[in-house]
């Protein structure tokens, strides 16, 4: 099935496309997660004060080198990439074509929401699954001297984590 990009401009993907493309690959069918991770890049992006300030589009935060493991593998450490458009293409062959479409409306949520109707604060910049860790439920070097956010609607495998001195 080919792959339908909405809202593009120029055939490029859209910041609704990239966000739901990384909702299922970050996430898989696990619904309840796609808005949190959501939050976390909309978060990087709306950031003036870290490391975050520079980028300016969804495409950006997604590819940014060693942030979301899916991604990991069309971008180097230099944070050279490749063409964006051709990443999105790539990304999305192995990708179900029905999730993507339901991501796609938590996408469009997601992005119009105010900071006050979001879940976590704008403070929250980083998330990851221990259980996909190695070893698993192991936490990653960069975030030993995080705090961590406890969710009631996450389960304990799946954190977020914010600066402490945010």
């Amino acid at each position: 099935m080919a792959i339908a990009l909405t809202e593009t401009s120029k055939g490029r993907p859209s910041d609704s496309d990239w966000l739901a493309l990384l909702m299922v690959t970050e996430c898989g069918s696990k619904q309840f997660e796609w808005p949190l991770v959501g939050q976390v890049v909309i978060n990087r992006l709306e950031d003036t004060k870290r490391e975050f300030r520079h980028l300016n589009s969804i495409a950006d935060v997604i590819l940014q080198p060693k942030q979301w493991s899916y991604f990991n593998q069309w971008t180097d450490s230099k944070g050279e990439r490749e063409r964006s458009e051709y990443i999105y293409l790539e990304a999305a062959k192995g990708v179900d074509w029905y999730e993507l479409a339901s991501a796609y409306g938590c996408a469009r949520a997601s992005l119009g929401q105010h900071r006050w109707q979001r879940t976590l604060g704008p403070e929250v910049l980083f998330c990851w699954a221990p259980g996909a860790m190695k070893p698993v439920g192991s936490d990653p070097k960069w975030a030993v001297a995080l705090a961590k956010i406890k969710l009631p609607q996450v389960p304990r495998w799946k954190f977020a984590y914010y600066p402490e001195d945010a």
